[in-house]
Parts: structure tokens; C-alpha cells; sequence
């Protein structure tokens, strides 16, 4: 047999052998239906894909808000770190209390009595906000058998957004107590703290 007839007849099978390897290689990424392949491949068009838009939240406060109880021996600073939060996320508002050197404040007291302890209560006026009870540490030293806090204390406020949108807020808070030292107490004082709180919106980001 002529050697040449034998060479044009493995071309003409050569051409069907590598279109069918190739049609297995390629079917899981196009999904067709191509000879030799899977035919019940499902392939979702890139188009159809859902994508999801999430927001971020960014709450802040302008500054930190001092202010001074009357008598001089008691400084209130109430302040809000800048952080990312989302909706219904419990955030705190930080109250820091500073005591003149010699003087106390009563803490948690047992039983109602002459003294006044240190308490601290929030309120707002903007319905989208709850503003939890006041997280306070416990006192830390006595006198003649009371509870006292002496120095400084931090105690938070937790606060709670059930919808967000770049605003304004303002929390209100009003700090209770009595300041003492080892040979008078002072009159009852109540120190208020308007603190603004601003919610700005970031960057959205997409999702796939």
C-alpha cells in the first residue's frame, strides 16, 4: 500500500480525536452541550447573579462634653469612640467621673438613708433610639460601713439604633450623686450632659 494513502488517512481521523478532548475540557465552564460532554450541565448566566448592597454605618460624637458640679469637686465627661455599627447593635456611651482629692461619692447604697448615690440615667427624644440602663462598677472602698467611690469611675450607657440614617441625634444624661469628704458632705447635686451623636453613612459595598 502506498505510505502516502496511509498519512492522509490518520490526518482525516486526527481533526475528531482533539475536538472531542477539547469539548470535554471545556464543557464544565461554557456548559453546552457538545458531543461526548454532560448534557444535563446547568450553568447560571453571570448577569442573573443576585448582588447585595450593604451600608455601612459609621457613629461618632463631635467632641467630648465636660461639665462641672457646682461645688467644684466633681467633673463629668461624657464621650462616644467613633466606631461602625449596624442596625439594632448595642453601642455605649463612656461617662468618666472625676473626684477632687479628700472627697467620695456614695455608691450603691443598701437601704434608702441621708445620703444620695451616684446614679447615672439617659433619655432622647428620637423615637429610633433606646437607651438601656447605666452600667456602673461597683465601689471600689467604704466609709463607716457605705459604699464609696473615690478619684474617678467610668460607667457606660448602652444605646440602641433600631433604624439608621445619616442625622444628628442627641442623648441626654444626668448624672446623680452626693460628694462627701471625712468631715462634711456636700448638698445633692444632678450634673445634665447633651451629647450629640452623629451618624454618617460609608462607602457602600457590593456583594456578590
Amino acid at each position: 500500500m502506498d505510505r502516502r494513502i496511509l498519512t492522509t488517512r490518520r490526518n482525516e481521523f486526527a481533526p475528531r480525536r482533539r475536538g472531542t478532548v477539547v469539548c470535554c475540557l471545556l464543557s464544565p465552564v461554557l456548559g453546552m452541550a457538545l458531543s461526548g460532554c454532560d448534557r444535563n450541565a446547568k450553568v447560571v448566566p453571570v448577569g442573573e447573579r443576585p448582588n447585595t448592597v450593604v451600608t455601612n454605618w459609621t457613629i461618632s460624637h463631635g467632641r467630648p462634653v465636660s461639665v462641672q458640679s457646682e461645688s467644684g469637686e466633681v467633673t463629668l465627661t461624657a464621650s462616644f469612640p467613633e466606631r461602625d455599627s449596624a442596625v439594632n447593635e448595642t453601642v455605649s456611651v463612656l461617662v468618666e467621673t472625676k473626684v477632687s482629692p479628700g472627697f467620695h461619692l456614695y455608691g450603691d447604697l443598701p437601704s434608702p438613708g441621708p445620703f444620695t448615690p451616684f446614679s447615672i440615667e439617659g433619655s432622647t427624644d428620637d423615637q429610633s433610639l433606646t437607651i438601656g440602663p447605666a452600667s456602673i462598677p461597683e465601689a471600689s472602698d467604704t466609709a463607716e460601713g457605705k459604699p464609696i467611690h473615690r478619684d474617678s469611675l467610668s460607667a457606660s450607657l448602652p444605646v440602641q439604633f433600631s433604624e439608621l440614617q445619616a442625622a444628628n441625634y442627641r442623648v441626654t444624661i444626668k448624672v446623680q450623686f452626693q460628694a462627701c469628704n471625712d468631715l462634711v458632705c456636700l448638698p445633692p447635686e444632678s450634673c445634665t450632659i447633651e451629647l450629640p451623636i452623629v451618624v454618617s453613612q460609608s462607602t457602600p459595598l457590593l456583594e456578590r
